[in-house]
C-alpha cells in the first residue's frame, strides 16, 4: 500500500488515453442535469407537510420535505445525465469503452526517496520535538523563529541518519514515535518533557545505528514512520495545545452521552430502556466501557473521550494514505485539515473516516479482501453515528462504482461483508432482546424527527449567528463546491473503473462532502461537511496536477485555492496560540468552577448557570426528602443531572424534542403516571430551549400531565422544580 507503482508497470488497456469527445460529453449532460434539477426544484411549490411537529420548522413555515427533495434532484440528475450523454456518444461513435488516461510514471520505488516525502518526515519529527522543546522553554511570544531552529536540527538529524545508513535512515526518525503519547496525560508542563526530547534525538541515531546492520529492518522503519509519526505528530500536536485545559461539563450537550452511559452502568439496556439518538456507541455505550475502566465521574468521562480521541486525526491521514498511498500527501492532508479545525477531537466522525479511508483503499486497488472488510466496516459504523455511517455508505457507494478490477466480484464482496457484519449484530441484538428495537430506532424512528429538528438549507447572504459551525469557506464558495462536486460526479461516474486515478482518489471523497449535505439540511451543522473540505481540496488539487496540455495552467489555480484556503486561516497565529497553549494552558470560561458534590461532578469546571442548576437540585431533594431510586422527570434540557446525581431516568428519551409525535408523549406519560418514584419535574434548568420553541409546545400533552399532578415546590435563581401531588 505505501509503495507507489513503477514505470516497468505493465499498462493495461484501461490505462490508455480515453476518447476525450466522450469525456466531454458527459460533463456536458452533467452540466444539464444539473440545470434542470434547479429549474424543477425551483418549480415544486411550498407545501407544509399536514400537523407538522413542533419545531423550528413548524414556526417558521418551512417545507423541509421541499428541500430535501431539491437536493436529492440536485445529486440524481447531473449523474443521470452524464451517463446518458456518455452512453449517446458512445453509441453515436459505435465505441463500447473509452478507456482512461494512465497516471502510470516514473516514481521511486520507496516512497521515502522523493524530495516531499523526506520533507514531510522531517517536519513530523521537529512538531513532535518541539511540543516537548516549547515547554521547556516558556515565554516565546513569537515561536515561529525558535520553531525554525528545531526544523534545522532536525532535518541535520536526517541528513546525519541518511549519511549512516544511505537512501534509508531518514526512516529512523520514525523511532522518536514512543513520546507522542506523553501530551495524552492532560498535565502542564508536559511530564518528562526534557527526557522527551532527547529521546526523540537519541532514539533515531540508535535505532539507525543497529538497523543498518539488518536488512530487513528498513521494511519495521518504514511502516513506523509511515505509520506512526507521521499521523502522530498532529495529534501530539493537538494534544498538547488543547488537552492541557481543564474539562468544561455541558450539561445538556454532554448528556447525551452521559445520560445513556449512567442508564448502561445501572445495568439497563439501549433501545429498550434508552434512546441513542446519534448513535449506540457514540451515545453513552463507548463511555460506559471507558468508565468502568477508568472511573465514573467526568474525570473518566474525559479520560474515555481522551483514549477515543487519539483517533481523531489519524483518521484524515489514513484518508490521505488510503487514496493516494502517499504519505507526504496524507501528512499535507492531516496538517492542513488541522489548521482549518483546530482541536483536538470530534468522535462521531472517526469511524466513518475510517470507513472512507477502507473504501478508498479498495477502489484502488480492487482488491476483494478490501471490499469485504468494507462492507463490513460500514455496518459497524451504524452502530457509532447513524448519519456519518450513511454519508461513508454514499462514499462506498461510489468508490465501488468506480473501483479497479471486477466490480461485479467487488460488490459482492461488499456485500457479503455487510451481510456478515449484520447477522453478527443481529445475533448480538437478539440475544438481549434488542433487535427490533434497534431497527425501529434507527431506520424508522430516527428519520421521523427530522420535522422537530430541521432548520433548512442556509440562504445566502449567511445572517450572523445563523449557523452552528462556520464552514472552512465563505458560505458563497462553500455552495460552489458543493455544486462542483455533484458536476464531477455525474460527468465521471458513467465512466466506471476507467477513470483516472486521481479522479478515483477524489470523487468518494466528494461523494462523502454531499451526502454530509443532509446535515445542512437538518440541524446547519455546515461544520460536519467541512471537516472534509481540505481533503477534498488537495485530492482535487492533484487531480488537477495531472499530466496534460494544460497542467501549469491547472496546477497554479489548484496552488492559488490550497494557498487561498490556508492563509484564510492564519497558519502563524494559529501556531503561535498552540504553543502558547502547550506552555501555560488557557484558563477555564469566566464564572466557571469546580463542584466537590456531587462525586460524579468531579473532575470538571462547570459554568455558573450549571454550577447553579446542580445546586438547585440537591437543594431540591435535600427538601423533597428523596430516597434511594426516586428521581425526577427532565423537562428543562438537562439530561446529564441523571448522571451527576446516579438517578435512573424515567423515560427512554434524553430529552423533550424526541418525544414530540402522539405516541412517544403517551409512552411518556404512562412511564410518569406508573412510576411513583418519579417524585419531581425540571421545569426550567441552565439551557434555553432548543430552537427557541418552549418544550411545553413541544410536547403538550406532557404538560398538560405536569400541570395537572406536579406542583411548583422550589422556584430560585432561575431554576424550577416542581412536586408531585400526592
Amino acid at each position: 500500500m505505501l509503495e507507489m507503482r513503477s514505470a516497468a508497470t505493465e499498462v493495461s488497456p484501461s490505462d490508455l488515453p480515453r476518447d476525450r469527445t466522450v469525456r466531454l460529453a458527459g460533463y456536458e449532460g452533467s452540466i444539464v442535469g444539473f440545470a434542470a434539477a434547479w429549474v424543477l426544484g425551483s418549480a415544486i411549490p411550498v407545501r407544509p407537510p399536514a400537523n407538522p411537529l413542533p419545531g423550528y420548522a413548524a414556526q417558521h413555515g418551512l417545507d423541509v420535505r421541499r428541500q430535501i427533495t431539491i437536493f436529492v434532484l440536485l445529486v440524481a440528475l447531473p449523474i443521470l445525465g452524464g451517463a446518458a450523454a456518455v452512453w449517446w456518444e458512445r453509441r453515436r461513435r459505435g465505441d463500447r469503452a473509452a478507456p482512461a488516461p494512465t497516471d502510470v510514471g516514473i516514481a521511486p520505488r520507496h516512497w521515502e526517496q522523493s524530495p516531499l516525502s523526506r520533507l514531510a518526515v522531517v517536519c513530523a519529527h521537529a512538531l513532535t520535538l518541539w511540543v516537548f522543546v516549547c515547554a521547556l522553554f516558556p515565554g516565546a511570544e513569537r515561536p515561529l523563529l525558535p520553531f525554525l531552529s528545531v526544523f534545522a536540527v532536525s532535518a541535520a538529524l536526517g541528513f546525519l541518519l541518511d549519511r549512516m545508513d544511505p537512501g534509508r535512515g531518514i526512516l529512523s526518525l520514525g523511532a522518536a514515535s514512543p513520546v507522542l503519547f506523553l501530551p495524552l496525560t492532560g498535565q502542564r508542563p508536559i511530564p518528562f518533557s526534557r527526557e522527551a526530547a532527547v529521546a526523540a534525538i537519541a532514539l533515531p541515531v540508535l535505532t539507525c545505528a543497529l538497523g543498518r546492520r539488518r536488512s530487513g529492518s528498513a521494511r519495521f522503519r518504514r511502516a513506523l514512520t509511515a505509520g506512526v509519526l507521521l499521523p502522530g505528530s498532529i495529534m501530539a500536536f493537538a494534544a498538547g495545545a488543547v488537552l492541557g485545559a481543564p474539562t468544561v461539563a455541558d450539561i445538556f450537550e454532554d448528556g447525551h452521552a452521559l445520560l445513556p452511559a449512567s442508564e448502561y452502568l445501572r445495568g439497563e439496556l439501549p433501545y429498550r430502556d434508552v434512546v441513542p439518538g446519534h448513535g449506540l456507541l457514540s451515545d453513552g455505550l463507548f463511555h460506559a466501557a471507558g468508565m468502568k475502566a477508568l472511573g465514573d465521574d467526568y474525570r473518566g468521562f474525559a479520560r474515555a473521550s481522551k483514549l477515543l480521541g487519539v483517533f481523531f486525526w489519524p483518521s484524515f491521514y489514513a484518508i490521505g494514505l488510503a487514496a493516494t498511498a502517499n504519505p507526504a500527501t496524507a501528512f499535507c492532508m492531516e496538517a492542513l485539515s488541522f489548521a482549518v479545525f483546530p482541536q483536538f477531537s470530534f468522535p462521531r466522525l472517526i469511524a466513518s473516516a475510517f470507513t472512507l479511508a477502507l473504501a478508498l483503499y479498495a477502489s484502488r486497488t480492487g482488491r476483494t479482501g478490501a471490499w469485504l472488510a468494507c462492507g463490513a466496516a460500514i455496518v459497524v459504523t451504524f452502530f457509532f453515528t447513524v448519519d456519518f455511517a450513511t454519508y461513508s455508505a454514499a462514499a462506498a457507494l461510489t468508490a465501488l462504482l468506480i473501483s479497479r478490477g471486477d466490480r461485479r466480484r467487488s460488490a459482492l464482496a461488499a456485500v457479503g461483508g455487510a451481510c456478515a457484519a449484520a447477522a453478527a449484530a443481529a445475533v448480538a441484538l437478539g440475544a438481549f432482546g434488542l433487535l427490533r428495537g434497534f431497527a425501529r430506532t434507527t431506520f424508522v424512528y430516527l428519520p421521523s424527527l427530522l420535522p422537530a429538528y430541521a432548520q433548512g438549507f442556509p440562504s445566502l447572504p449567511v445572517v450572523p449567528g445563523a449557523l452552528d459551525e462556520t464552514p472552512a469557506v465563505p458560505m458563497p464558495f462553500f455552495y460552489g463546491l458543493i455544486a462542483l462536486s455533484v458536476i464531477l460526479l455525474g460527468a465521471e461516474l458513467p465512466s466506471g473503473g476507467r477513470i483516472s486515478d486521481r479522479a478515483r482518489a477524489a470523487l468518494p471523497v466528494l461523494a462523502w462532502i454531499v451526502a454530509s449535505m443532509l446535515s445542512v439540511a437538518e440541524r446547519r451543522h455546515v461544520g460536519y461537511t467541512s471537516y472534509l473540505i481540505p481533503a477534498a481540496l488537495v485530492l482535487l488539487a492533484r487531480w488537477l496536477w495531472a499530466p496534460g496540455a494544460e497542467r501549469p495552467l491547472r496546477a497554479l489555480a489548484a496552488s492559488g485555492a490550497l494557498a487561498a484556503v490556508l492563509v484564510a486561516h492564519r497558519p502563524v497565529d494559529l501556531f503561535t496560540f498552540a504553543t502558547l497553549a502547550i506552555q501555560s494552558p488557557p484558563s477555564p470560561p469566566d464564572r466557571s468552577g469546580p463542584l466537590d458534590e456531587p462525586r460524579r461532578a468531579r473532575g470538571a469546571f462547570f459554568r455558573l448557570d450549571d454550577r447553579t442548576l446542580v445546586r438547585k437540585t440537591a437543594e431540591m431533594m435535600r427538601r423533597a426528602g428523596f430516597r434511594d431510586g426516586d428521581t425526577w422527570l427532565d423537562f428543562g434540557n438537562a439530561p446529564g443531572l441523571y448522571f451527576l446525581f446516579e438517578r435512573p431516568c424515567p423515560i427512554r428519551y434524553y430529552e423533550p424534542a424526541f418525544y414530540e409525535s402522539e405516541e412517544a408523549q403517551r409512552e411518556v406519560v404512562d412511564a410518569i403516571d406508573r412510576n411513583p418514584h418519579v417524585r419531581a419535574a425540571l421545569i426550567i434548568g441552565s439551557y434555553a430551549p432548543v430552537d427557541g420553541i418552549p418544550n411545553a409546545v413541544r410536547a403538550p400533552h406532557v404538560d398538560r400531565y405536569l400541570r395537572e399532578h406536579f406542583r411548583p415546590f422550589l422556584v430560585e435563581d432561575g431554576v424550577e422544580f416542581w412536586l408531585r401531588v400526592p
